[in-house]
């Protein structure tokens, strides 16, 4: 189990790592799409592969770990960033609600999990923005407070599934 979950974050990561050195700080992590597809047409599937592989690896343990009457948060949270890969255009009319309503529902069902299957782990939230705000100041990128606000909320998620999973 904890193999699958590390998987999904190695993979999320690198995603993640090789675009920030290649491209710089994003405003936010769905803007990599478009990142992509500006460089050449049809890259930014990418962005949903990433999404796609990271839900699917990630899904199966965060239920597992998951007590039996909060399943379905755990199911939201990541079923969430899934559908954040099946509508990237964030930018477009048609897709852009079903995005960030994915997102939004991703971002609170994870947190909410961390509270309901990792009660103990909570403190890593206010870690993980000390430590993303650290990051941002570094990287002189504050501006950029939708990533690093997601880079929180990742890191928080993956490291009390993490710590629960071991």
């Amino acid at each position: 189990m904890s193999t699958l979950i590390i998987i999904s974050l190695a993979i999320l990561a690198t995603y993640i790592l090789t675009l920030v050195y290649k491209h710089g700080v994003p405003t936010s992590l769905s803007d990599t799409y478009y990142v992509l597809e500006h460089k050449k047409k049809g890259s930014g599937r990418i962005f949903v592969l990433i999404m796609f592989c990271t839900t699917m690896l990630l899904i199966g343990p965060m239920i597992e770990l998951t007590p039996e009457n909060w399943k379905f948060i755990a199911f939201l949270a990541v079923i969430g960033l899934g559908f954040v890969g099946a509508a990237p255009m964030f930018l477009e009319k048609s897709t852009s609600k079903v995005h960030y309503m994915a997102a939004s529902v991703s971002a609170i069902g994870g947190l909410v999990w961390i509270f309901v299957a990792a009660p103990h782990c909570w403190p890593i939230i206010p870690a993980t923005i000390a430590l993303t705000l650290i990051a941002a100041t570094y990287t002189k990128s504050l501006k950029c407070y939708v990533f690093w606000a997601e880079m929180a909320v990742f890191s928080s998620v993956y490291s009390a599934a993490l710590i629960v999973a071991l």
